[in-house]
């Protein structure tokens, strides 16, 4: 029986040529439109949430004093921010500070490689942030000063495939060089993260390395990222409030405060940011338009569906005499639905890989289609195909 009404419904398609191409082209357009903005929506939603501590890792900022309130104002705080709130505060497990190293090169045997992604970082890193090193002891690799830590990809750049581990190199940066020790090779981070790295080196090495001023330990200069693991069963608003019980220095005009890290991308918009981040309002536009222009290709089927309805009366008509029943009738103009809808997303697919690199190239970003992303695959076809049900149910009740 099905195998009659897929049969029937290709002869259909095939001789309704110009109808048959005007639907599959419309529906195949407007699912490929909404599969790519959906695409982009998941890639800003994702940002920071591969890291395994995520829900429980939360970014320290400043409040400055604006007539009688504070107000958000420096994504930045002191080095000495960290270790304090660890020392105050028993919620908090621990503290990374992240000292950025702006324009840097690293040679190794005559070969130079620019980067602009550095940081000093605390040992505590590959403690909150768990992420793997392919080489090298996570708890040792950042505890000496004169200790670097490169990325897979910078690694294979000065190395090639040899072993890194051990190796000295010379690192130029704010008009001083240096030269540091390899200690561990870190897994390339993927790019839907606020904090890009190349390398890592030890924060011991502020003290040796004048790239910061001053560089000793102090409550002058707040140009440190600082993040904190907090307990799991931690209540933040109470953190806030403890914290700012904590006698800082210029208590009276400035004060710290917490940020979530899967929030920072969409929510934060301080000065002296990481990276310029997005918006989350943007982000929710976009995602109303995906929604608008799949809707608007389902109407557009069941409209033309249903004006070319008229013309198949009289094939409704002789089915009827001949002993078709209303739930054959239905199954039978279903089947038609299915075809063309499913010819269409095999299309938009195509379109959506021809068009992806188009995209990425565009936005700066590094979309793909992941089949473990069960998640986004149930977005991305689920809702096509629930409006292939949808709006082939009512042209095919109406017929």
């Amino acid at each position: 029986m099905f195998r009659n009404y897929f049969i029937t419904s290709f002869r259909s398609l095939l001789k309704n040529k110009t109808y048959s191409t005007i639907n599959i082209a419309g529906s195949a357009l407007g699912v490929a439109a909404f599969i790519l903005v959906i695409l982009y929506v998941s890639y800003e939603w994702s940002f920071d949430k591969f890291f395994k501590n995520s829900d429980n890792i939360y970014r320290v900022y400043m409040d400055y004093i604006k007539g009688a309130h504070f107000e958000p104002g420096d994504a930045q705080v002191y080095n000495q921010s960290g270790p304090t709130l660890k020392r105050e505060i028993s919620e908090i497990i621990d503290y990374v500070r992240l000292y950025h190293i702006n324009k840097s090169s690293l040679e190794y045997n005559n070969k130079t490689i620019e980067s602009k992604y550095g940081q000093l970082a605390d040992p505590s890193y590959f403690t909150i942030f768990n992420y793997p090193l392919i080489e090298g002891n996570p708890s040792l690799a950042l505890k000496e000063p004169n200790a670097i830590v490169l990325t897979e990809s910078l690694s294979k750049k000065l190395f090639g495939e040899a072993t890194p581990v051990g190796k000295n190199i010379t690192v130029y940066a704010h008009n001083r060089k240096t030269t540091l020790t390899v200690t561990g090779v870190l897994k390339d981070l993927p790019q839907n993260t606020h904090l890009k790295i190349d390398f890592l080196v030890s924060f011991q090495t502020i003290l040796t390395w004048q790239i910061s001023t001053p560089a000793e330990l102090n409550w002058n200069n707040n140009n440190y990222f600082t993040y904190i693991l907090v307990d799991k069963n931690a209540n933040i608003a109470n953190l806030r409030k403890k914290i700012g019980q904590i006698d800082f220095p210029n208590k009276q005009e400035e004060r710290h405060n917490l940020e979530s890290l899967t929030s920072i991308h969409l929510h934060s918009d301080k000065p002296y940011e990481a990276e310029t981040n997005g918006s989350a309002i943007r982000v929710k536009f976009l995602f109303a338009i995906a929604l608008i222009i799949i809707v608007l290709s389902w109407l557009n089927y069941m409209n033309l569906t249903t004006s070319k309805s008229m013309e198949r009366l009289k094939e409704v008509g002789v089915r009827k005499v001949n002993g078709a029943r209303r739930r054959q009738l239905i199954l039978q103009f279903m089947s038609e639905s299915v075809m063309l809808n499913i010819i269409a997303i095999l299309i938009a697919s195509l379109l959506v890989i021809f068009s992806l690199p188009y995209l990425n190239a565009f936005t700066g970003k590094d979309l793909i289609i992941g089949l473990s992303w069960s998640a986004s695959l149930l977005l991305l076809f689920g809702i096509p195909l629930l409006g292939i049900a949808i709006s082939g149910l009512y042209p095919a009740y109406i017929l």
